[in-house]
């Protein structure tokens, strides 16, 4: 099924660290993109073929004219309508149930973290954590009511400062009722802010091989334990994964598909004034395959390394051939 993706604008009521859209809030950069440009884009990518669409901001529970935009959007004939939030807004009950009235049938939310102080310093934002697991507790109310058809996922950031507690954060969400996560490793993203050198000075990204060994305990964790969880991590190349460990060698295919493997779709994106086509704009924008790489036996699994990690790390903390072979370079 085809998709659209579309921003409604770079306004912002977090401050993250890692997005430019939380950078510009106090700048004149931001702004409420026209809702006649919006209807004329739901229009066109109808006409193409799209019946999901997914509205991002900036933050969208912002917008004034989201409830008219999400009317519209059914009105047309979309089938599946998304919103990707920073959760802050989420605990207002009556602006949720206005957007499930108007056709909202699946939220993604951005947490980073479950611990309070780690997602206030990523976020700028105090108190932020209590006020989205209100706004999470809501939303999982409306699900388990039938009034949320599609879902909810968590897309966290992975990052220097919350890697450490990816077991624990899914055992928390879990508790609370969340059955998808989408783990984001820092610096794959459109709202990436900043790049290269600024963003190796904010030492929020980790070597490769700092996280793996946390990535395969939660990987581990949740198949033993939480087998009705699915969880998935972008942005990670398969080649950084320990291939000689025992169970990731048994269970090598299964956790390729089920967890690290890239997410193919027909989407196409609509940010900025920019209309692309989403795998061919990350994989041009975001990432690189090197001779290496095309040499592998999952390159259809795996996008490449993100341009941003090699801008702040090179080829350190990937595997041994990329060491050995670009490092000496």
């Amino acid at each position: 099924m085809k998709n659209l993706v579309i921003s409604l604008g770079n306004i912002c009521n977090s401050y993250c660290l890692f997005c430019k859209d939380g950078q510009q809030k106090v700048s004149s950069e931001s702004k409420i993109v026209d809702i006649e440009k919006i209807k004329s884009k739901l229009i066109f990518y109808f006409n193409l073929g799209c019946k999901t669409v997914v509205f991002l901001g900036g933050e969208p529970l912002i917008n004034p004219n989201l409830l008219k935009i999400i009317y519209y959007s059914k009105q047309i004939g979309y089938e599946n309508i998304e919103i990707s939030t920073n959760g802050l807004c989420c605990d207002n009950e009556r602006l949720i149930r206005q957007l499930l009235l108007n056709g909202v049938n699946h939220f993604t939310v951005s947490i980073h973290s479950h611990l309070p102080e780690v997602e206030e310093y990523l976020t700028g934002v105090p108190g932020s954590l209590l006020k989205k697991i209100k706004g999470i507790k809501f939303l999982i109310k409306c699900l388990k009511n039938g009034l949320l058809k599609n879902g909810i996922m968590l897309n966290p950031v992975i990052n220097s400062k919350n890697y450490r507690e990816l077991k624990n954060y899914i055992k928390y969400f879990y508790k609370l009722g969340i059955r998808y996560i989408h783990f984001n490793f820092i610096g794959g993203s459109i709202y990436m802010w900043p790049l290269g050198k600024k963003l190796k000075a904010t030492g929020l990204m980790p070597y490769y091989n700092e996280i793996i060994p946390y990535l395969i305990e939660a990987v581990y964790y949740t198949r033993m334990h939480m087998p009705d969880i699915k969880i998935r991590f972008s942005d990670i190349p398969i080649c950084g994964l320990p291939l000689n460990n025992d169970y990731i060698r048994k269970y090598l295919n299964q956790i390729i598909t089920n967890y690290f493997s890239e997410v193919k779709s027909e989407s196409f994106v609509y940010i900025n004034n920019r209309e692309l086509e989403w795998d061919k704009f990350i994989h041009k924008e975001f990432k690189i395959l090197t001779n290496i790489c095309k040499c592998c036996e999952y390159k259809d699994y795996c996008g490449g390394i993100l341009k941003n990690y090699i801008k702040v790390h090179g080829f350190k903390g990937i595997a041994k051939h990329f060491e050995k072979i670009y490092i000496k370079k």
